[in-house]
């Protein structure tokens, strides 16, 4: 089961494990072990993959953010967000990675 039922979700595409050699597509595994055991406020919860054969192409399915992802907004002209909010990014990134 991927999702809880009326969770909504959002599909991130991803290279293929297909593409990768016996090592590096079990590190893979074991890193998206990891991911999908973490539960914080400030990760986007993975709830599972998918694969497609016929497209080759690999798929990351979180939990739908609805204010989207966070490189939309430190993408933006460096004027247009304040270093306050900057700031409060980069301890949010912090709290999460400890």
């Amino acid at each position: 089961m991927l999702a809880r039922e009326g969770t909504q979700v959002a599909l991130k595409e991803t290279f293929s494990s297909f593409d990768l050699d016996h090592e590096a597509s079990e590190d893979l595994f074991n890193e998206l072990t990891i991911l999908r055991k973490l539960r914080h406020p400030n990760i986007v919860e993975l709830l599972g993959t998918y694969e497609s054969a016929s497209h080759g192409r690999g798929f990351l399915v979180t939990v739908f953010a609805e204010n989207g992802a966070l490189t939309q907004y430190y993408r933006r002209p460096f004027d247009e967000i304040t270093l306050a909010q900057r700031h409060k990014w980069m301890l949010d990134v912090a709290e999460a990675l400890v």
